[in-house]
C-alpha cells in the first residue's frame, strides 16, 4: 500500500519538472527600446541557453547573439522574438513596441485677449494625441512641464508670450505650436476736453475731445444720462434753457476708463426774441413835424403867376419824389439785437427773367444787422416784401415775418397845384421856366409836378427810344437873356432804367440878392418825356 502511494508521489513530481521545464523560456531580456518611441533603432540585449535563434516582425528565425541592434526601422509597431537553444523545447521570448515619428498638435481652447488690462492670465490647452502631456515656456525661459489650465498672477504692465508645446509618449514635440502674445495694460488714459467757444444759444452745441492714447474710444454723457459711446466732434440736442452739463471720458484698447472725466458746463438760453412787426408804409423824402401846406396859386404881376406861401415854410415840409419811395420799419422785445433782413423786389407781371435771361427780381440781404428801418424804392406796378428775423445777443433767431405791399402803376406823390405861362424866349423848349426866390417863388411846370428848395434841383425823366437829350441851364435873367450857365445834358434815349432821376446843384452864388434865378430846359433832339422837376434841400 505505501508502495503504491510513494509511486503515485513519484509520477506526479515526474509531471510537473517536464512541465515546467517545456514552458519556462530559456531568454530574459535585459535591455529593449521603450514601447513607444521616435527612434528608427532598436537595441535588445539578453541573457539565457545558447544557441539563439532571433526574428523581426515576423520573419524567419536566424542565429543570433546578444546585443542584437536593428537600424532605420519604419515608422509603425514592430516585434521582436529570440529563441534560446538547451535541453528539451524552449519558448520564445517576444517584445513589442511601436515606432511614433508624427508630432502631436497642440490646441489652445482659451486664453486672454492681446491687450488686457488684467493682471492675471489664464491658459487652457488640449491636443487630439490623448497619451499627450504638455510643456511651457514664459517669455522664452527653458520650458517646464505643465498642464491644463496654466494662470499667471500678479503680472505687471509689459508685452509677454508663453510657448504651450504637446509631447506624445514617442517624445515627440509639438514644432507647429505657436508662441502666445498679450499685453498687460493697467494705465488708464487720460482726456481733454476742448472749449465750445459761446454755446448759451445753441440747441445743437458740438464738442471737440481727445485723449493721451491715440487709440482710444470715447463715452459721453449729457447732464444725468449714462455714459454712451461716442466720437469727436459730438453733438448734443439741447432741448430747454437752464444749466447743462457735458461729460465725456476715454477708454483705451485695454478697456481701461479714465477715472477723471472731462466736464463743461454751461447756462443755456433757447428763447427767441419776439416775432417782429414788420410794417411798409409810402414814405417821403425828409420828415416834417407839421402838415404839409399846399401852395396856393395867387394871380401876381410878372409873367407868371405867383406861389405865395413862403419858402421856409415849404423847407420844412416832406418833399415827396414823383416815382413811388416806401419806408419800412420793424421791432421785437427789448432782447433783440440785431436782424437779419431780406428785400425782394418783383416787378409787375414779372416772370422772374427779363426779355434776355436777365434776373428782374432784386433782393437784397442786410444780415445782423442793427437797423430798424429802410427806406425803398421800387418801381411802380411791382410788390415788395420785407422778410425779417430777430436776434438776440446769444445768437437765438426768431419766427419770421414779412410784410408786402404792391404798387400800382398809377402811383403819384400829391401834387402841388400849378398854372403855367409859355415865356417869349424861343430858346427854351416851350419857352417854360422855373423861377426861384427865397421869399416867394414862381413855378411854371414842365411836366406833371414841380417841388422846390433853393439849393438841389432834381429831374425825373423817363428813358424811351426817340426821347433824344435835354439841356438844363441856369440864368440869373428873364426872358432872352443869353448869360446861360449850363448845368447838366442828359439823352433820355434807351431801353434800360426807364424811370431816371437828374439831380443838379444849384449856383447858389450867382443867385441875386433875393436869391432869385431861372432854371431853363432846352429840347436839342427827340421828344423828352420829364415825368416831373423838384428842388430838394440841402
Amino acid at each position: 500500500m505505501l508502495r503504491w502511494i510513494w509511486g503515485l508521489i513519484a509520477l506526479a513530481l515526474a509531471a510537473f519538472v517536464a512541465t515546467a521545464y517545456a514552458t519556462t523560456p530559456s531568454v530574459v531580456f535585459t535591455k529593449t527600446p521603450p514601447e513607444q518611441t521616435n527612434s528608427t533603432s532598436a537595441r535588445f540585449e539578453w541573457t539565457g541557453t545558447e544557441p539563439y535563434k532571433c526574428s523581426l516582425d515576423g520573419a524567419t528565425a536566424a542565429t543570433c547573439t546578444s546585443p542584437k541592434v536593428f537600424t532605420g526601422l519604419s515608422e509603425g509597431p514592430h516585434k521582436f522574438s529570440v529563441q534560446g537553444g538547451g535541453t528539451g523545447v524552449s519558448a520564445p521570448v517576444e517584445y513589442d513596441w511601436t515606432v511614433d515619428l508624427t508630432p502631436p498638435t497642440t490646441v489652445v481652447t482659451g486664453k486672454p485677449p492681446a491687450l488686457s488690462n488684467s493682471t492675471t492670465a489664464t491658459f487652457t490647452f488640449d491636443s487630439p494625441d490623448t497619451t499627450a502631456t504638455f510643456r511651457c515656456s514664459l517669455n522664452g525661459a527653458p520650458s517646464q512641464a505643465c498642464a491644463s489650465p496654466v494662470t499667471y498672477t500678479g503680472l505687471a504692465d509689459a508685452t509677454r508670450t508663453l510657448l504651450i508645446q504637446a509631447v506624445d509618449a514617442a517624445g515627440n514635440v509639438d514644432t507647429q505650436a505657436q508662441p502666445i502674445t498679450w499685453t498687460v495694460d493697467t494705465t488708464p488714459p487720460d482726456t481733454t476736453l476742448a472749449k465750445p467757444g459761446n454755446i448759451v444759444g445753441d440747441p445743437d452745441p458740438g464738442f471737440t475731445f481727445t485723449s493721451s492714447d491715440a487709440s482710444a474710444t470715447f463715452q459721453c454723457s449729457l447732464d444725468k444720462a449714462s455714459f454712451a459711446a461716442c466720437a469727436s466732434p459730438d453733438h448734443v440736442g439741447v432741448l430747454q434753457s437752464g444749466l447743462h452739463k457735458f461729460r465725456v471720458r476715454a477708454v483705451d484698447a485695454a478697456g481701461n476708463v479714465d477715472p477723471t472725466p472731462a466736464v463743461y458746463s454751461w447756462t443755456s438760453d433757447l428763447t427767441p426774441p419776439k416775432r417782429p412787426e414788420v410794417t411798409i408804409f409810402a414814405a417821403p423824402r425828409a420828415k416834417s413835424s407839421g402838415a404839409s401846406p399846399i401852395p396856393i396859386a395867387t394871380p401876381s404881376p410878372g409873367l407868371v403867376p405867383m406861389f405865395t406861401k413862403p419858402l421856409s415854410k415849404l423847407l420844412a415840409t416832406p418833399v415827396f419824389t414823383l416815382g413811388p419811395r416806401l419806408h419800412a420799419q420793424w421791432q421785437s422785445d427789448s432782447s433783440a439785437v440785431s436782424y437779419d433782413v431780406i428785400v425782394t423786389t418783383v416787378p409787375q407781371d414779372s416772370t422772374g427773367q427779363g426779355e434776355r435771361g436777365e434776373n428782374v427780381t432784386e433782393i437784397k440781404q442786410y444780415s445782423r444787422t442793427k437797423r430798424t428801418a429802410l427806406t425803398i424804392a421800387p418801381g411802380t406796378g411791382g410788390t415788395v416784401c420785407v422778410e425779417v428775423d430777430a436776434r438776440d445777443k446769444v445768437g437765438n433767431v426768431s419766427k419770421t415775418n414779412t410784410a408786402c405791399t404792391t404798387i400800382p402803376a398809377s402811383f403819384a406823390p400829391p401834387w402841388i397845384p400849378y398854372t403855367f405861362h409859355r415865356v417869349k424866349d424861343p430858346k427854351a423848349w416851350h419857352g417854360y421856366y422855373i423861377v426861384l426866390g427865397n421869399k416867394e417863388y414862381l413855378a411854371q411846370s414842365i411836366g406833371d409836378q414841380a417841388f422846390f428848395t433853393p439849393s438841389k434841383a432834381e429831374f425825373v425823366a423817363e428813358r424811351c427810344h426817340g426821347c433824344g437829350s435835354v439841356e438844363l441851364a441856369f440864368t440869373k435873367y428873364p426872358v432872352g437873356s443869353q448869360k446861360l450857365q449850363r448845368l447838366a445834358t442828359v439823352n433820355l434815349s434807351g431801353k434800360t432804367d426807364h424811370q431816371v432821376v437828374i439831380d443838379i446843384k444849384l449856383p447858389r452864388r450867382r443867385l441875386d440878392g433875393d436869391g432869385n434865378g431861372y432854371i431853363v430846359m432846352f429840347k436839342l433832339s427827340g421828344k423828352p418825356r420829364v415825368s416831373g422837376v423838384g428842388f430838394a434841400g440841402g
